[in-house]
């Protein structure tokens, strides 16, 4: 997690995404937000 709310200092990302087994949530930080996302929702979007 702390690699990826550092990502947006070393690389220009439009996106940060972690993809779980059944979670599903938002976590914000101070350089925006962090998508957690099942699987399958990463699948069909």
């Amino acid at each position: 997690m702390s690699a990826l709310k550092k990502l947006p200092s070393a690389l220009e990302c439009k996106r940060r995404l972690i993809i779980t087994y059944d979670e599903d949530a938002t976590i914000e930080d101070n350089n925006g937000k962090i998508e957690v996302l099942p699987y399958w929702k990463w699948v069909i979007a």
